[in-house]
């Protein structure tokens, strides 16, 4: 894929589903919306994150708090009984069952 053919998403539409991350490339808000869009068309309530400076705020791309109990970032709920954690792991846990966009749940979902 050419990186001009990743679209240019309006902000108004990035700050509507609280993706609207300056930093982010196009290609990084471009997936960080379709990840919202996911999680709202399964009814998956937006989670939170915490900013540098400390500040909490919501992200559309981030489970809430009760969404990962439940297994919600992987395929299914049988994939996520074998996301555990071995001692010694170099896993982040808030990574791995809250962040739509973290490559970890990618390693037990297509394991």
């Amino acid at each position: 894929m050419q990186y001009n053919q990743i679209p240019l998403v309006p902000a108004s539409i990035l700050k509507t589903y609280k993706v609207n991350e300056p930093n982010d490339s196009r290609f990084t808000s471009a997936a960080r919306l379709l990840q919202a869009l996911w999680s709202e068309e399964k009814g998956f309530p937006i989670g939170v994150y915490r900013t540098v400076k400390g500040k909490i705020r919501k992200l559309g791309s981030r489970l809430d708090a009760k969404c990962p109990k439940e297994g919600n970032n992987f395929l299914s709920p049988e994939i996520a009984k074998l996301a555990y954690r071995e001692i010694g792991a170099m896993i982040e846990q808030e990574r791995l069952w809250k962040n739509l966009l973290s490559s970890q749940p990618l390693c037990f979902n297509f394991n």
